[in-house]
């Protein structure tokens, strides 16, 4: 059924629907946030940082990456 007067586009009208996507867009905007940070954690290893802690860093930048996109696809699967 599509709507056709402007009190037929209000009423068919969900909110819930709204929110859902703003949050997934959220969530978009901050998986694309954890891919720049693994991003710069490349680029500041391979410039900066000693051996020592190379490891560490990108161990933390892809597991904070992976938990963001987990996130993502969990908000997918239950929004």
């Amino acid at each position: 059924m599509v709507p056709g007067t402007i009190e037929e586009m209000i009423a068919y009208f969900n909110i819930w629907g709204l929110v859902k996507i703003v949050y997934l867009i959220a969530l978009l905007v901050y998986v694309t946030f954890a891919f720049i940070v693994v991003r710069q954690i490349y680029l500041m290893t391979s410039t900066v940082v000693e051996e020592a802690m190379k490891l560490p860093l990108k161990t933390i930048g892809y597991l904070h990456l992976a938990f963001a996109l987990v996130v993502f696809f969990l908000a997918i699967i239950i929004l």
